[in-house]
């Protein structure tokens, strides 16, 4: 089971759609500030941010699960660095691949966005 997260509605009615059509019928795709997770259905085994991030969104770390792995595009708007996050018994071990260019994540957690709204 895979759950998708998108700031904004039309977005995510497009995702819908798509997806309905396509005939997938085991992706969820909800309405939220994608810096919270998505906390009713974890803990994960991956998590996949897909936009730049300032620093790991704390909540996302929780709700990964032992042996889980996250992997985000992590540093200023300009330029980041891509991480992966692996959750062991001991705690999370980091990985680094290089530096990538996303477009910043919005939220709570993220970048902050004057205009933006759920």
């Amino acid at each position: 089971r895979v759950t998708s997260l998108e700031r904004l509605a039309v977005v995510a009615d497009i995702a819908r759609e798509n997806l309905r059509n396509a005939g997938i019928e085991t992706v969820s795709v909800q309405v939220s500030d994608g810096t919270l997770g998505w906390a009713a259905d974890a803990p994960y085994n991956g998590i996949i941010i897909t936009a730049a991030t300032p620093k790991i969104p704390a909540p996302l770390i929780s709700q990964l699960a032992v042996g889980g792995r996250l992997i985000a595009p992590v540093g200023p708007p300009q330029i980041q660095e891509l991480v992966r996050l692996t959750r062991t018994d001991e705690g999370l071990q980091e990985e680094r691949f290089g530096s990538v260019r996303f477009v910043p994540l919005i939220g709570e957690y993220g970048w902050k966005d004057k205009s933006a709204s759920l």
